[in-house]
């Protein structure tokens, strides 16, 4: 290859199309169905460790970039890398030992005694934190272009406390601290913006708009906000200690989704639902619980609303959902066993979503 000549492209995709159809969804005009299929198996050596394997730069883009160059993007799927190192890995950046699986990871409890929580600390030379920008950045300068790179997995307010207190002893600080909670709550939520802040000068000098781990791509700051420890608590509970949260992220955000997971999280959709800069929500029905079709009612309930909805499904569940639901700010995602049974269900979708 010359020196002039260009490099070729490793994914075919229309950004143009792509990002114009995500702005549409934004403002609840359009629909988005996104698909992933297999092109080839994957073919990348399994790490020396687990450590290699979540916080090595070099190992855990060129994973990325192997799993990219096998798969398929249809429809409005695009091409992505999540930073991951983990649910709520903002909790191992204020100190919690961080336990590394083979398919997750989790954050030890460290504060025994909740006066603790008004003295907590972040280092930004923290081993987690430094990996995380390492990996933005790398992924960043590999993407040329071709992909777009996401934030970490921050966590939600309380669920990073819940890390450094524990769930169960978070309940009981609700009830016989809740001041101290409150506090705490305020300075993880400012220490949140300032990690948010951070990761995002670095993506925004290599491309246009941003996107979580949902791959959602937005034209300015976003990101899927969530509060999985609200199960755990009442609904006034959720309006004293988690709303205040929510309330400060959605306005701080150009565009937002709510992670919605389970029907443990069901009983403070009221609540969420009246954020008024909150554009979106997930609802994921949880391990064992019915299909994504059998919840229309709920999925009704939050278009009318006002919210955009992303559902994660099965090819199944298309045509009763576009039946259903009001195509206009829906957006479905749906994984396909080959690129032809995806083809074949964008020109379904398409005459379904005619009707």
């Amino acid at each position: 290859m010359g020196a002039d000549e260009p490099m070729p492209r490793r994914f075919v995709v229309d950004w143009n199309r792509i990002k114009e159809r995500h702005r549409a969804w934004w403002r609840g005009e359009g629909f988005l169905f996104q698909i992933v299929a297999p092109k080839k198996p994957m073919e990348y050596p399994p790490p020396k460790d687990l450590y290699q394997y979540w916080a090595d730069p070099q190992y855990v883009v060129g994973r990325w970039e192997e799993y990219l160059s096998s798969a398929y993007f249809l429809g409005d799927a695009f091409p992505y890398i999540f930073v991951n190192l983990g649910p709520s890995i903002a909790s191992a950046y204020l100190g919690c030992p961080l336990v590394l699986k083979n398919d997750t990871t989790w954050q030890e409890p460290i504060i025994d005694d909740v006066e603790e929580l008004l003295n907590l600390h972040f280092s930004p030379e923290n081993e987690w934190w430094q990996r995380t920008l390492e990996i933005i950045s790398l992924a960043c300068q590999r993407a040329g272009g071709e992909f777009i790179v996401s934030f970490t997995d921050l966590g939600g307010i309380s669920d990073i406390l819940s890390h450094l207190r524990g769930p169960a002893q978070l309940c009981l600080d609700m009830i016989e601290h809740p001041e101290i909670i409150r506090k705490a709550g305020e300075w993880i939520t400012d220490l949140w913006f300032n990690l948010y802040e951070e990761q995002y000068e670095i993506l925004k000098k290599y491309q246009e708009g941003t996107c979580g781990w949902l791959a959602i791509w937005a034209p300015g700051k976003s990101y899927p906000l969530q509060e999985d420890f609200s199960c755990m608590i009442s609904p006034q509970m959720f309006r004293e200690f988690l709303l205040p949260h929510l309330e400060r992220q959605t306005s701080f955000l150009d565009y937002s989704i709510y992670h919605l997971d389970g029907p443990g999280a069901i009983k403070h959709l009221d609540t969420i639902l009246e954020l008024p800069h909150l554009h979106a929500i997930q609802w994921v029905p949880g391990a064992g619980a019915p299909p994504m079709r059998d919840w229309i009612p709920l999925l009704q309930r939050i278009q009318k609303a006002g919210k955009r909805l992303v559902l994660d499904i099965t090819p199944e569940d298309v045509e009763p959902l576009l039946s259903a639901l009001d195509k206009r700010g829906l957006c479905l995602r749906t994984l396909c066993a080959s690129k032809e049974e995806g083809e074949r269900l964008l020109e379904m979708a398409e005459q379904w979503n005619l009707r």
